[in-house]
């Protein structure tokens, strides 16, 4: 056995409604892995699919034994999804890859050489890709709004891939939370990183499920997991406003007592109801969604449910 078919890759692939990327995409990572000369497994995670994505990737897992399938009991999402296929991953480092291959595998060299060098964390950064224009414009406000307001300086910008080291994995492994950001969460754990450029490609076939509101989702679940600045803001606004009003309130007696004011002020009034309703509501919101995911962490509620398996040896946990 060659020192290379001494290291084993773990390659962790999402799934949901990819039917027709499974087998395309299985076929390049195979023949990528076998040029490269590794030990590699395979760990398909369905994520509720509603198509013959399972049927298909069983197929596969058949043919191949180091393909191996675990089917969700329903769509959990693509974070829930890459932390159950590292829990099972032996690897001694591991990556992750839609079906519809847009991350830049053929550049996997260039993260192996990086991991040899001693790099536990290596990001994958876009240099660039072609998204649609409603895309762009809210990837560059969630990023430009995180540079503001989040704690987590050493999570690049445009980050969209990452390469872990089997350190990397097993402390992952030990964080409980159920709304995960995993990018958030392997930058917050810290270890020798570093970043590497890369383009990322179009999506060839299918249509993407990463919709709008799944990206609003993770965009609220990324602020109220890495950030206090929201409440901090809210706490700022809220002492700013009394203290105009203190001011305003004093002016308004003053002015009566004196004379220089007619008592009259409707529209005045209703402007200022209004305005301090609407930031009433915005607050509560706002302390609802931390409050909201206290509660779901309290609950202690598994972070996902397995259904069934196809590959794995009967030591399987679910």
């Amino acid at each position: 056995m060659s020192e290379r078919q001494k290291i084993k890759a773990s390659v962790i692939m999402p799934m949901l409604n990819e039917e027709d990327n499974i087998i395309p995409a299985y076929e390049r990572i195979r023949d990528l892995m076998d040029k490269l000369g590794y030990s590699w497994e395979l760990i398909c995670i369905d994520d509720g699919s509603m198509d013959s994505t399972y049927e298909k990737t069983k197929n596969i897992a058949n043919s191949d034994q180091r393909v191996r399938v675990i089917r969700m009991s329903r769509n959990f999402g693509p974070h829930a999804c890459l932390t159950s296929g590292l829990k099972v991953s032996q690897g001694n480092f591991a990556f992750a890859v839609g079906a519809d291959l847009q991350e830049p595998i053929d550049q996997l060299p260039e993260f192996i050489k990086k991991w040899g060098e001693g790099y536990e964390l290596i990001w994958g950064v876009r240099s660039s890709r072609k998204d649609p224009l409603l895309t762009s414009i809210f990837a560059g406000i969630f990023h430009k709004l995180f540079d503001w307001i989040g704690s987590l300086d050493a999570l690049p910008k445009q980050v969209a891939f990452a390469f872990m080291d089997r350190k990397v994995i097993n402390a992952i492994l030990k964080l409980p939370e159920r709304n995960r950001m995993v990018w958030g969460m392997l930058a917050w754990l810290g270890f020798r990183q570093t970043q590497i450029p890369c383009s990322f490609g179009l999506r060839e076939r299918g249509k993407s499920r990463w919709t709008l509101a799944k990206r609003i989702q993770l965009a609220i679940d990324t602020f109220t997991s890495f950030s206090f600045m929201p409440i901090r803001i809210v706490s700022a606004m809220g002492i700013l406003i009394s203290f105009l009003s203190f001011l305003y309130g004093l002016f308004i007696i003053v002015g009566v007592a004196l004379g220089w004011i007619q008592v009259q002020g409707w529209a005045t009034l209703m402007i200022t109801i209004l305005f301090l309703s609407g930031l009433q509501l915005v607050v509560t919101g706002m302390i609802g969604e931390y409050t909201w995911r206290a509660l779901d962490e309290a609950r202690g509620r598994p972070l996902y449910v397995v259904s069934e398996t196809f590959g794995f040896s009967n030591e399987y946990n679910k």
